[in-house]
């Protein structure tokens, strides 16, 4: 892939971020989009999906420690415009230890050059967290054809219970 990138290099365009990072112990891939679904006439429908892949794999793994490490988020959510940006979210989560449905809401706002994503959701089945997710994007146009990507995130998770800790 990064060699046919690399021969292509006249016509890119960033449509998925993608961050691959090797280091000296460990290697991780994350994955991330959302988009608003099309409708019949290809414009923004009022559903709003939101994807993230996470995997890291221990260069000492073997067949009982160091075992790869993964993490699936899908989320769908209902944005009508008389709310502003805010939306009911249900959120699945798929971890090397189990499967999380979460509900909750969402906040989401693009402009022309930022974006403002998050959520407080609820796992609804076991152990309940809160868990907050923001997510802040600006990207100002460099030059005709380039643009600047700066992005922020905040993973959180507020336990409901004296047992838990918290995540931050």
């Amino acid at each position: 892939c990064l060699v046919i990138l690399l021969i292509q290099v006249h016509k890119g365009f960033a449509q998925i971020p993608v961050e691959v990072f090797g280091g000296h112990k460990k290697a991780t891939i994350d994955i991330m989009f959302f988009k608003f679904i099309k409708d019949k006439e290809a414009a923004n429908s009022n559903w709003l999906f939101f994807n993230r892949n996470r995997a890291s794999i221990d260069y000492k793994m073997n067949s009982s420690s160091n075992l790869p490490q993964f993490g699936f988020t899908e989320a769908i959510s209902y944005n009508r415009k008389a709310l502003k940006g805010f939306a009911p979210v249900a959120v699945v989560q798929i971890l090397n230890r189990g499967v999380y449905p979460k509900l909750g809401l969402q906040f989401a706002k693009q402009g022309k050059d930022y974006t403002i994503f998050t959520w407080l959701v609820s796992e609804v089945v076991k152990d309940p967290f809160a868990d907050w997710f923001f997510l802040g994007r600006y990207t100002p146009r460099l030059t005709k054809k380039m643009n600047l990507f700066l992005q922020a995130e905040l993973i959180n998770a507020f336990p409901f219970n004296n047992t838990n800790n918290f995540s931050f």
